[in-house]
């Protein structure tokens, strides 16, 4: 009989060698699918690989077929207990989808932050007011991502994670785009690409080789 307190919503915990013969539900199958997403954000499968495993978990009916789909792509605590899998931090619970991909800050803040799901396009409109969105935890839907930004008067603050290319292509009047301490692009990383028109606004990007004033007066770095 299996043990309730070693359970996973997904089924993940047991390798198919031991899980027994359960059927796949809809939620099984999209963890499966955010597992395999966060995969290629790292780099840890080529497209055609991409392709493969999310055709094969759409159409999986069983756990153990979802999990032979998943296992190289999760962290084994202990090599002597191999039932024992823990997700990637980002993938240990489900990120926010947020159904809307347009953010309007109208003389208000707007922040996305920690495990939130990035869509390939963002329209971003800070106007009188901050748009704030931090990546450096997300997962993303596709390695390229475009953010249409319309500001009027506003700010926009983006912290990327590492080796993330940025591409600006901002129309910009009375406004500054500012990149700060960007890490190096590395293959199989995101691309960010920057659109749209900003009048008398401020873009500010931060690199994960910046380090912040408070982290600098806390000492955390």
């Amino acid at each position: 009989m299996s043990d309730p307190d070693h359970s996973y919503d997904g089924g993940f915990l047991q390798p198919p060698s031991e899980q027994p013969y359960l059927r796949a539900s809809d939620a099984d199958r999209q963890a499966a699918i955010r597992i395999i997403n966060q995969g290629r954000a790292e780099g840890r499968l080529t497209e055609a690989e991409f392709q493969e495993r999310i055709e094969r978990a759409e159409l999986a009916r069983s756990q153990p077929e979802l999990n032979v789909l998943t296992s190289d792509l999760v962290v084994i605590r202990d090599s002597h207990h191999a039932d024992e899998i823990e997700l990637r931090p980002s993938a240990a619970l489900a990120p926010t989808h947020y159904g809307n991909n347009q953010i309007l800050a109208l003389l208000s803040t707007k922040e996305r932050k920690g495990s939130w799901v990035v869509a390939p396009q963002l329209s971003v409109s800070p106007v009188l007011g901050t748009v704030k969105l931090d990546l450096r935890e997300a997962s993303f839907e596709s390695l390229e991502v475009t953010i249409e930004v319309n500001g009027f008067m506003g700010d926009l603050k983006i912290w990327l994670p590492e080796g993330v290319e940025v591409i600006d292509d901002t129309q910009t009047i009375m406004s500054d785009v500012t990149m700060k301490k960007l890490s190096p692009a590395r293959p199989g990383r995101p691309r960010l690409h920057l659109t749209g028109v900003i009048i008398m606004s401020d873009v500010t990007i931060y690199g994960s080789d910046h380090i912040s004033l408070a982290d600098r007066i806390r000492g955390s770095f």
